[in-house]
């Protein structure tokens, strides 16, 4: 009965406001996309059902009738919002002038966003949004010839996905730190990798090889025994939370993480971990062509380099 009536477009607005306050999901969705629906109950809602509110008919009209709405909408719901392909370009171009870098970052992670506002994001006060918006598909120049395999693992090392020994310590302990990042690695990640029981030989060879010499030699020095426990049950757990971290991103590039942690991810407003993702060889089609039409250009290319092999024409 309750979801008649949250669906029902001629429900009084007071009523729609209450449950628009439901612990139930599925009534707080149906009231995002129900036209009438209060303006401050849609503009709460966006936060978590950006979607269903942007395909609200009446969502266009309240702009009409108040183009300041977009200002008053709080952040957390307007960054939702920015992130959607459904957004209005021109709403894009607006939030591109917005002093929150949340929103900033949500504009540049867009695929959509125009050029001329991805340009001046380049010259934003925030370095993590000069940076993303450097490597935006409508910034960069025609990437037939994108090194973008040079351009990931490079950024790795200077990344805020901060490298914490203690954060990582369940992949150090079996040995499952990629060795594709050790030279990224500080160095007293990389000797705890060295010198851990459980590195596997592959790493420890490339370890062997490292600049310092400590690390070298305890690389050389290590009697590489090999972990026994379930590998796939540590990586689901570590790519189970809902944030970026480092170690998600170590758990995303390991070929024996689950697939459903690969579908889960790749929304991440990490662009590393999207590519992790997007150049792994489990990862779902469906998740690759989304990742196809990804904002990050070296996302993107990394992607289509997948999508190339396993699909060769």
């Amino acid at each position: 009965m309750v979801g008649v009536v949250a669906k029902n477009s001629t429900t009084p607005p007071d009523i729609l406001k209450t449950l628009g306050e439901s612990d139930d999901k599925a009534t707080r969705q149906s009231i995002a996309g129900n036209p009438n629906s209060p303006t401050d109950t849609l503009t709460r809602l966006a936060t978590q059902f950006p979607e269903e509110v942007i395909q609200n008919p009446v969502f266009d009209l309240l702009l009409l009738e108040n183009p300041n709405l977009l200002s008053e909408i709080p952040l957390a719901s307007l960054r939702s919002l920015l992130k959607r392909q459904s957004i209005p370009i021109a709403f894009l171009s607006w939030a591109a002038k917005h002093e929150d870098v949340g929103v900033q970052l949500a504009v540049v992670l867009n695929p959509l966003t125009p050029a001329k506002a991805v340009k001046g994001l380049v010259m934003s006060p925030y370095p993590n949004v000069r940076a993303a918006a450097k490597l935006h598909i409508n910034y960069a120049e025609a990437d037939d010839d994108f090194d973008w395999q040079r351009v990931f693992w490079e950024k790795i090392g200077t990344d805020d996905l901060v490298q914490k020994e203690e954060n990582i310590r369940p992949l150090l302990t079996l040995g499952l730190i990629d060795p594709r990042v050790f030279p990224e690695l500080s160095k007293e990640i990389r000797l705890a990798v060295a010198q851990n029981r459980h590195t596997p030989a592959d790493g420890l060879a490339k370890l062997s090889l490292d600049n310092d010499e400590d690390v070298g030699f305890a690389a050389c020095s290590n009697p590489n025994f090999q972990p026994e426990l379930e590998v796939p049950i540590l990586l689901l757990k570590l790519t189970a939370s809902n944030k970026p971290s480092f170690s998600r991103f170590l758990a995303l590039l390991r070929p024996e993480v689950p697939v459903s942690s690969l579908a889960k991810n790749f929304r991440s407003s990490s662009w590393l971990e999207r590519c992790a993702i997007a150049m792994h060889s489990m990862t779902p089609d469906s998740t690759l062509q989304a990742l196809l039409e990804d904002g990050n250009r070296v996302v993107r290319s990394a992607a289509r380099d997948n999508w190339t092999r396993r699909h060769p024409q």
